[in-house]
């Protein structure tokens, strides 16, 4: 287990599926979240999303939530401006979904 990058690398996970959402919170209690890459037996790497500074592997706890990464959409959307986790980012009111 250990950070490389973006990536956390994480062993003895009980079956990790990929595209998995993980929720880890950090030793100070904020929260992050990522998605698997790869499964490798009981072995998964996880992209984090908002970067993996101040990340310790041994006062970080990781959350598989079972769920992949979902959107909702509305034609609010349009000409808008998203991150790679669908947060707004063009400093505009946030977008209510009107489907999943």
């Amino acid at each position: 287990a250990g950070v490389n990058g973006p990536l956390v690398i994480l062993d003895n996970v009980k079956l990790p599926k990929y595209a998995e959402i993980v929720n880890l919170t950090l030793g100070d209690g904020t929260t992050r979240q990522g998605q698997v890459l790869e499964v490798a037996g009981s072995r998964a790497v996880v992209q984090v999303f908002e970067g993996t500074s101040d990340i310790d592997n041994r006062k970080t706890r990781c959350e598989f939530t079972g769920d992949v990464l979902k959107m909702g959409v509305s034609e609010e959307m349009l000409g808008r401006s998203f991150n790679g986790s669908g947060k707004v980012i063009d400093n505009a009111p946030k977008v209510l979904a009107e489907a999943y």
